[in-house]
């Protein structure tokens, strides 16, 4: 209880210096795990954390020892070390956590671009009687389940999965608000099968159900642009609302600055791009901002981006497509490694 109460009053690390103390004299798997979760709110190092968990592991019933490997997972997974992440939630064995541990493993698989297995995983959380687990609940699965399908190579069955879906969340006393993540998402879809006029329908609707939903501002915004050179104010007024909710989000400042780019105004445009390309440096912006740049009169600095984005991640194809434009030359397409693309689905 004295651990609790600090932690309630936000004395985080009087709390921490009291466990530690506990700890010396009594070794007890609860007091551990607690030591690791608030060394993760410290932003201690990994190591620290693992040790923590180690030992509540090694000493723990079946129900602490899934607790403290989930907790395990999860730490790795937020600094981006999957296969030790994958490596712990492999010992999650308690049945108080199997619906935890589907639903993080499918997040963990689609982050790593694994489409099939994290829907696989996802479908197999959907399958159990119970749709609430000690950290993750019926939304998350949601989520989970979306992040899925926007990984999934087989876009006719992502696109499958999202129709059945819909039908059952509209009668969901929540629908008005998970119904704008499902649009958002088929609209991606719609957009990587080259249907934009069913992607622009989704994303309206999105916009509708919330005027608030920045990424369903942004994506509309950016696939008019990019569809018709009619709908440019609209545009323009989109990606404006949609920066004013969210100004540090590298893809509206790109979607901006392409904007401030398509109306002429290349030294507004600028400082978007640029911010977008430090933040998030992939073909797409790198042709964005080449772009600008070229019209400032700084030719070579474009070029120079472009050609170091050749080696890079995105749409190749959007930037080799500028490169030709621009009568630059690229490098010859690799022949064995599939490219990545990033087109309006990510933005």
């Amino acid at each position: 209880m004295e651990i609790v109460n600090l932690i309630s009053n936000k004395q985080n690390d009087k709390a921490y210096a009291r466990l530690r103390t506990l700890l010396e004299n009594n070794p007890n798997p609860d007091l551990y795990i607690q030591a690791a979760l608030l060394a993760s709110n410290r932003k201690d190092d990994i190591s620290t954390i693992i040790n923590y968990l180690d030992k509540a592991y090694n000493i723990g019933t079946s129900e602490q020892q899934s607790r403290a490997a989930l907790i395990g997972a999860m730490a790795y997974a937020d600094v981006k070390d999957d296969p030790k992440a994958k490596q712990w939630l492999a010992k999650v064995v308690s049945p108080s956590y199997v619906f935890d541990k589907a639903v993080f493993g499918a997040s963990l698989e689609a982050e790593q671009g694994n489409g099939k297995a994290a829907l696989a995983e996802a479908r197999r959380a959907q399958s159990l009687p119970e749709q609430e687990g000690r950290y993750f609940g019926s939304k998350e699965l949601q989520r989970v389940t979306l992040f899925a399908l926007s990984k999934h190579d087989n876009l006719k069955e992502a696109l499958s999965e999202l129709n059945k879906m819909l039908p059952k969340i509209s009668r969901q006393p929540d629908a008005m608000e998970q119904l704008p993540d499902v649009l958002y998402q088929r609209a991606m879809i719609y957009d990587r099968m080259g249907d934009q006029g069913k992607a622009i329908a989704d994303l309206r609707r999105v916009v509708a159900l919330a005027l608030d939903n920045a990424h369903g501002l942004n994506a509309l915004g950016y696939i008019l642009l990019c569809t018709t050179k009619t709908n440019l104010d609209e545009a323009f007024q989109l990606l404006q609302a949609a920066y004013q909710i969210e100004p540090e989000n590298p893809d509206i400042n790109d979607s901006l600055g392409w904007a401030y780019l398509l109306k002429d105004d290349v030294q507004t445009a600028l400082p978007y791009l640029q911010y977008a390309f430090e933040k998030y440096p992939d073909a797409e912006v790198a042709a964005h901002l080449g772009e600008a740049l070229w019209a400032s009169g700084e030719q070579e600095k474009a070029k120079k981006i472009w050609t170091d984005s050749l080696k890079g991640e995105g749409d190749m194809k959007i930037l080799r497509e500028t490169m030709k434009r621009f009568g630059v030359e690229a490098a010859p397409k690799p022949t064995k490694k599939a490219q990545s693309g990033r087109s309006v689905k990510s933005k």
